[in-house]
């Protein structure tokens, strides 16, 4: 309650009242005439009662300001949504407001007093020396505050990110004592940074770093090994037959492939090495790098071994067992590359070389890979061209039943007749063709011309053989095989057991189950399947006991060493003998030899396919060389 003006003038009456009394005792004292005394006594108490007077004034203002330099910043400490904090060059917090303590969860004597250190900075966030550093440099800007993001831990051990605005309190001398520190919480802004970073680094199906950040730690990497003069080894992996994997299981399932394969691909690496998917089934690795070439090379070989042989073991996939190969390419910076653009080109160009070798396998890059590269472009487009102008042509090649003495299939064989270089072998075309879609219209062109020549045959009544194809895995998965199938032999009037397909081991168990579906729905047509190349690929007892065949055909690596090697021969022998006793038929691939021929003879081979009984020819040349078989 502030005092009226009236009520302000009642201590001066009351002073000049008690002072007129003391004059005049004093005056009877001392024997004084009072009346004479009485004007300047009268000035006198006239200005005392101003001088109180004025004071009464000021009274209320001094108050006013008194409680206005105290309380309302003490209240706005106090009501602050931000966090305040107030400690020593030692570390020691002075002073912290109420947002922060809730904030952080502690009691005012849990944290007052302590250090900083062993309140709310995380042990592996910084250490005294860092926290000595940053005190030194606000120190140096005293007018400033100076700005930093920390990661900083709660009382129950949670941990946030605080933006921190730093100001050095200081001393008459200029000297840092405290500092003054008001924080806001970011958290919610660095996970959403995170998140951001995260979807722009990594891929997001199998958590592996991407493109973007494989490139950027390999420029690192590169950086690094520049400056302590090593040799970095760099892979490329690509999967072999990806494609019609994904497309036969789905792209749910391929998914789940990759992941799995991810998982073992980054098991074969060290701790501070990188693995990375670049997009697809393909994936790239930086190793560690190594002083000299020769620990490079072994260093390389043996994850390049690691990497095969974990992709070699079945994925399991809804409980179905999935074969999957890759192949890879390896360089070594600086040697094969010294731009990071040139050093993936030649590792990409190393890893297709790998397929075109076989698959399955690592090539280390060399200089002469960039002409072959080239050249089988070149290749790939006049074997476009060369499908498009009937430049291609199919031979056949019979098989002899060793018990009849009579054909018992004729397989047919691609032939490309190049206007310039001449005839040009499958395993050099046909492997470019299986890297596009190529390898699909050629082998749909071969199933019906192989149907049509069938036909034509039959018609002549030059015999009634089997007519064999060899089908692509990317045939093989397509779900609608059966029925274009089903009506190309309708389209030629052709019993569908007058049609063999030949599958590869490793096309029939990429996917058992669906693979078994596929050829139970052709042995329901009626068509006769074989095992092609057998004892080079998965296969197992047990798997070719639930496929419903009707031969197996011997690899011919394993004939051609019979002579030289006893076990190769021991092979065919067990070979022989498990077939038969599942009612299957065995033809001996690539006999070339009299003593193959009588070999083959003595351990019960059925048939028997190679040079020794008839090379692959055109059809006019096979249908004359059949009339006269049979006849």
């Amino acid at each position: 309650m502030i005092a009226s003006p009236k009520t302000r003038l009642l201590p001066g009456i009351f002073l000049v009242f008690v002072f007129l009394l003391l004059l005049a005792a004093l005056c009877r004292q001392q024997g004084i005439p009072l009346v004479p005394l009485l004007p300047i006594s009268f000035v006198f108490l006239v200005l005392l009662a101003l001088v109180m007077y004025r004071l009464s004034l000021a009274a209320p203002a001094t108050a006013t300001l008194v409680s206005g330099s105290e309380d309302p910043y003490q209240q706005l400490v106090n009501s602050a949504n931000s966090i305040i904090l107030r400690w020593d060059t030692r570390g020691i917090i002075r002073f912290i407001n109420p947002y922060g303590l809730e904030f952080f969860g502690f009691r005012e004597d849990e944290i007052v007093g302590k250090n900083v250190m062993q309140t709310i900075v995380p042990p592996t966030e910084t250490t005294g020396r860092d926290l000595a550093y940053m005190i030194e440099d606000i120190g140096r800007n005293p007018d400033d505050y100076i700005r930093n993001e920390n990661e900083n831990i709660k009382k129950d051990g949670s941990r946030v990110w605080i933006t921190w605005n730093n100001k050095a309190v200081t001393d008459e001398q200029g000297r840092t004592v405290e500092i003054l520190s008001i924080g806001n919480d970011i958290t919610d802004k660095k996970h959403y940074e995170q998140k951001i970073y995260q979807l722009a680094h990594f891929d997001d199906l199998t958590g592996l770093p991407n493109r973007t950040l494989f490139r950027q730690r390999l420029e690192e990497a590169m950086q690094q090994t520049r400056r302590n003069a090593r040799i970095l080894p760099v892979f490329y992996l690509d999967l072999d037959r990806f494609k019609p994997i994904n497309d036969s299981l789905g792209h749910h399932n391929g998914d789940r492939l990759l992941q799995q394969l991810a998982s073992r691909l980054l098991a074969c690496l060290r701790p501070n090495e990188t693995l990375a998917r670049m997009g697809g089934d393909e994936f790239t690795a930086i190793l560690q790098g190594q002083e000299d070439r020769q620990d490079a090379l072994r260093i390389a070989q043996q994850v390049a071994r690691k990497m095969l042989d974990a992709m070699s073991q079945p994925f399991q996939l809804d409980e179905h067992p999935i074969y999957i190969t890759g192949s890879i390419g390896i360089v070594f910076y600086p040697h094969d590359g010294e731009e990071l653009s040139l050093l993936l080109k030649n590792a990409d160009m190393a890893m297709y070389q790998a397929k075109q070798k076989g698959k399955n396998c690592y090539l280390f890059y060399e200089p002469h890979m960039n002409s072959q590269a080239m050249h089988n472009l070149k290749l790939e487009t006049e074997l476009r061209q060369a499908l498009e102008n009937s430049q291609l042509e199919v031979h056949y090649q019979p098989s002899l039943n060793l018990r009849t003495g009579r054909v018992e299939c004729v397989e047919a064989l691609l032939r490309w007749q190049h206007p310039e270089l001449g005839n040009i072998p499958p395993e050099t075309f046909i492997p470019i063709a299986e890297e596009s879609d190529l390898i699909l219209r050629l082998g749909n062109w071969v199933l019906k011309q192989a149907i049509d020549q069938a036909a034509f045959w039959s018609e002549q009544e030059i015999g009634d053989f089997i007519i064999a194809i060899n089908l692509s895995m990317r045939q093989f998965s397509d779900e609608h095989l059966p029925e274009r199938i089903l009506r190309e032999l309708q389209k030629a009037d052709l019993p569908a057991s007058r049609l063999g397909l030949e599958l590869t081991e490793s096309t029939v168990m990429q996917d058992s189950e669906r693979g078994l579906k596929t050829l139970t729905r052709l042995h329901e047509l009626g068509v006769c399947l074989f095992i092609d190349d057998f004892g080079t690929g998965y296969s197992s007892l047990s798997r070719l006991q639930n496929l419903p065949l009707h031969m197996l055909k011997i690899d011919k690596s394993f004939v051609a060493n019979i002579d030289e090697h006893p076990r190769h021969a021991r092979l065919i022998d067990a070979i022989i003998a498990m077939a038969h006793n599942l009612g299957i038929k065995v033809i001996a691939e690539g006999v070339e030899t009299q003593q193959q021929f009588d070999y083959l003879i003595q351990r019960g081979c059925d048939c028997i396919q190679g040079h020794h009984f008839c090379p692959a020819l055109p059809a006019a040349e096979l249908g004359k060389r059949l009339r006269e078989i049979n006849d």
